[in-house]
């Protein structure tokens, strides 16, 4: 009935659409909807800004861990070299391996936001980086440091173009600069 505060529009197709994966900046919120009370509606577009906004934080977490990877190594590279038992020319093959990584793949990125979507690549992206970080800081030779170091530039590769594309994607032409 018009004069109660249901919302058949909103509230079930959000809660449906977070249980079957469909990423949040996918949902559309009616505000004509004769059905919804004012303070319904208004609660659920503070929830779908809420979902945006964290979304937008974990890409910026994202892009802070991608560039203080790929530099904080060489602060490193005397103790690192001294742990491993190598020269430190040696050792800056971890940064070389990172990076080339990162930029070589980077464009593979695209592709697999069109082949898997955007979530999927995105988490997947950030399992992958945080695994081989892991990874890294319990490897005991050379060889397996640089191996996961290019498994780490894999999922960096694909963190912050693919969150990029999530934050900007619903995005309107207004806001662009003032999410980036």
């Amino acid at each position: 009935e018009p004069g109660q505060a249901q919302d058949p529009a909103i509230a079930p197709q959000s809660v449906n659409a977070i249980r079957s994966g469909t990423p949040p900046w996918g949902l559309v919120v009616t505000l004509s909807n004769p059905y919804t009370s004012r303070a319904s509606t208004l609660a659920n577009v503070t929830a779908l800004l809420l979902i945006m906004a964290s979304v937008a934080f974990l890409v910026a977490a994202c892009f802070f861990m991608e560039i203080l990877d790929g530099t904080i190594v060489v602060t490193a590279i005397p103790q690192m070299s001294a742990s491993l038992g190598v020269s430190a020319s040696a050792t800056a093959l971890v940064i070389t391996a990172y990076l080339l990584t990162l930029a070589v793949l980077i464009p593979l990125s695209g592709w697999m936001v069109l082949r898997f979507g955007p979530r999927r690549v995105f988490l997947s992206a950030i399992a992958i980086f945080s695994l081989a970080s892991l990874g890294c800081a319990l490897s005991t030779t050379l060889p397996e440091l640089v191996v996961l170091r290019i498994v780490q530039g894999a999922g960096g590769s694909m963190m912050v173009p693919v969150g990029r594309i999530v934050v900007l994607g619903e995005a309107e032409k207004g806001q662009i600069m003032r999410l980036m």
